[in-house]
């Protein structure tokens, strides 16, 4: 029997702590009797919510569920202990579909909801047999103010960004235009796939979003490292012509240094964020997660690998949040 496929991963990251959250996408054909509770339903395709830290090198599974969870509308709370996420299912639970997707603020890495789940707009809220008190639900979305709840193409690059707000001190992330002087004489243009030809007419550069995030400085060295970001702008706008699943957001370093400026690509990197000690926290095409570490190279950038957790093999074990999930505030 053939090895099912990796999972496809997508994080988000805590702005004041080494803690990412770990959304995991298994294959159609990984299957897993029974439903679970306070979550989800039945269905045929399972996602894992994992905690990643990090700075102590674990990674602990939590909830799996077959409800639809929308990453890119997923935050992290500052210390990174509660889970802001959006959700639907096929059922008449409080994600039900009928109504819309819905945010609710859980604590990693389970997704039992501690509030009342809320569509903020006409689908209206819905019901947590989990959900604390009124106050304590207010200061959970608290935590979380200024979170904007929707991401278009217009509010790029707020989708890679840790923060509630693009004017936060942790969304170093910078958009870019295609003929930006940073650009200049890197080649990264032509790393971008083009339109077919057509009789008549050269192929043209597909339109993209750009985004580029320092991750190291060497004033010593003149050595200057970038993480830079591109993916396909919706065709027509408004709208987000890309999902996190598909592997259409691309990810390529940056380096400038008295020998110039030169940019390759992160192949097989599905998600990226810089660390503010200079390293890279990563989600990989393998279903891999990495924390690298840039050493120079003879031409070439070389990304050590400093950390590895390998989810290759996840399977799904649905189970009940533990009493510890489900505890109010202190």
């Amino acid at each position: 029997m053939p090895l099912a496929p990796p999972p496809r991963l997508w994080c988000c990251a805590a702005a004041d702590a080494p803690i990412v959250a770990v959304f995991a996408r298994c294959a159609s054909s990984v299957q897993a009797p029974g439903k679970v509770d306070r979550t989800g339903g039945t269905g045929r395709r399972w996602s894992c919510v994992l905690r990643w830290d990090w700075g102590k090198n674990t990674v602990t599974e939590g909830t799996w569920t077959t409800m639809e969870i929308r990453p890119l509308r997923s935050m992290l709370s500052g210390t990174g202990e509660f889970l802001l996420y959006h959700a639907k299912n096929d059922d008449d639970g409080p994600f039900s579909a009928k109504n819309g997707p819905r945010f609710a603020v859980s604590r990693l890495p389970w997704m039992a909801p501690l509030t009342h789940p809320q569509s903020f707009g006409p689908g209206g809220a819905g019901t947590s047999p989990c959900a604390l008190s009124k106050a304590q639900q207010e200061r959970l979305w608290a935590m979380f103010a200024g979170f904007f709840w929707r991401q278009t193409d217009e509010e790029w690059p707020r989708h890679l960004s840790t923060a509630t707000n693009q004017a936060a001190p942790s969304h170093p992330w910078q958009a870019l235009r295609v003929d930006d002087p940073m650009l200049e004489g890197s080649g990264f243009i032509d790393q971008l796939p083009k339109s077919a030809a057509t009789e008549g007419a050269a192929p043209t550069l597909v339109p993209h979003l750009l985004a580029s995030h320092p991750v190291v400085m060497k004033s010593n060295s003149g050595v200057q490292v970038y993480l830079l970001a591109a993916v396909p702008a919706a065709p027509g706008g408004p709208g987000t012509g890309w999902n996190v699943w598909e592997g259409q957001l691309r990810f390529f370093t940056l380096v400038r240094s008295i020998a110039g400026v030169r940019v390759e690509p992160l192949d097989g990197v599905r998600w990226a964020k810089p660390t503010v000690d200079g390293r890279l926290l990563t989600a990989h095409a393998d279903g891999k997660l990495r924390l690298l570490r840039w050493g120079a190279g003879f031409g070439a950038s070389v990304w050590n690998v400093d950390q590895e957790h390998d989810l290759s093999g996840l399977v799904p074990r649905p189970a009940l949040p533990p009493a510890d999930a489900l505890r109010g505030l202190t």
